[in-house]
């Protein structure tokens, strides 16, 4: 029913075949799409796109799968009120229908959630990286590995919520801009308290 802003949600769906017939010979390999629509209808040239999921098998008539899926990730940034849009074979702009042939029953593969879930942006926390807990040995070698540790902690009034990652830079001056390198990324899973820290590394 709610969801975070940024962070990711479950879902779970089933497709089922209920036509005469079996999906054709070489014909067993399709993707789900998933959509964010604001209304019951979907438009996949405006609503928000999520993600795809392949599925590899054919299907009798009658016969389907259930898929399950735990790490939906949601846009930063959006909140409101959203259908969750599972899209079946979908029928691209390039071409006259999905990858299953399906005959006049190509427009109906699409089904929105049964009620809309409520995306929400979580209090707001404060992360901040402790410059003095920031370790790097004092010279590196071209093409060999390097170790760097750091502390962040959670300065703000609110807990963080959820999951982010740290980015490591490469900068000539202590300016960080577009143009310095991105070393690499951590991810932090399982959010932070207030006045709570955690250390993380990179090599």
């Amino acid at each position: 029913e709610r969801a975070t802003s940024g962070q990711s949600m479950d879902l779970s769906y089933r497709v089922e075949n209920r036509g005469a017939g079996a999906t054709p010979v070489g014909q067993n390999s399709w993707v789900d799409r998933i959509y964010l629509s604001a209304d019951e209808f979907l438009d996949p040239a405006v609503d928000r796109f999520l993600l795809e999921v392949r599925h590899t098998g054919a299907l009798a008539a009658g016969e389907g799968y259930a898929t399950t899926l735990s790490d939906v990730q949601l846009p930063p940034g959006l909140v409101g009120s959203y259908y969750v849009f599972v899209l079946s074979d979908p029928t691209l702009s390039y071409a006259p229908r999905g990858a299953v042939f399906e005959g006049p029953l190509e427009t109906n593969n699409a089904q929105p959630s049964p009620q809309p879930v409520l995306i929400e942006l979580p209090p707001p926390a404060d992360l901040v990286v402790d410059g003095a807990s920031i370790t790097v040995p004092a010279t590196g070698v071209v093409n060999a590995p390097l170790d760097i540790s750091w502390i962040v902690r959670n300065d703000g009034p609110n807990d963080a919520i959820g999951s982010w990652s740290d980015a490591v830079y490469l900068s000539a001056d202590a300016s960080w801009d577009l143009g310095d390198v991105l070393l690499g990324r951590v991810t932090h899973n399982g959010g932070l308290a207030v006045d709570g820290s955690y250390e993380a590394r990179l090599s």
